[in-house]
């Protein structure tokens, strides 16, 4: 007969060997693009582009690091903007008036999430949430973006991780992936 003690070792020792193994995650790359255009003709006809360095969110702090990532995140939509026939980067935000398309967005969120996972034999996550505004060089708003980004820590770079989530915003403003454009 066993004892108590080792009834619960034994317990404890079968938690633990099934707790690793429930809370390993997928390894996808999970970016979810929502997009609304109000006015596709003024986005199909391409022409001189800025993209804005994306600003603090209401649940973000500015801080240096955030100008930092909103500089990867501005270098990876010209990156997925590069695939766009039409469309010219204009880098000086003084000629912003010359501009025929200015994209701005907000980082609403960007995090760390399921910290205590690794403990447990899980994984951690990055998130980052974004929403943005297309405009022509008038003022005119031509549409709407929002972008939620879920990626394993391990899997790459915070670097690679913002590079890609601004290419997938870049490539869903091609007028050529019409996508999910409602």
């Amino acid at each position: 007969m066993l004892k108590f003690n080792q009834k619960l070792n034994f317990l404890l020792i079968i938690l633990s060997f099934s707790g690793c193994a429930t809370f390993r995650m997928g390894q996808g790359f999970d970016a979810v693009i929502k997009k609304t255009v109000v006015h596709p003709q003024g986005l199909s006809k391409g022409g001189d582009v800025l993209i804005l360095p994306f600003s603090a969110g209401t649940a973000v702090r500015a801080t240096e690091d955030l100008d930092r990532i909103a500089l990867i995140l501005v270098r990876g939509v010209e990156d997925g903007m590069h695939e766009c026939s039409g469309f010219e980067f204009v880098r000086d935000p003084a000629k912003a008036a010359e501009a025929d398309l200015i994209i701005q967005g907000r980082i609403e969120r960007f995090d760390v999430v399921d910290r205590w996972m690794r403990y447990f034999g899980g994984r951690r996550k990055r998130l980052i949430s974004i929403e943005g505004e297309l405009s022509d060089g008038d003022g005119v708003t031509l549409g709407f973006f929002k972008l939620k980004n879920i990626k394993n820590y391990q899997d790459m770079s915070e670097t690679s991780f913002l590079l890609a989530t601004g290419k997938a915003i870049g490539n869903s403003l091609c007028p050529e992936n019409k996508g999910d454009m409602k």
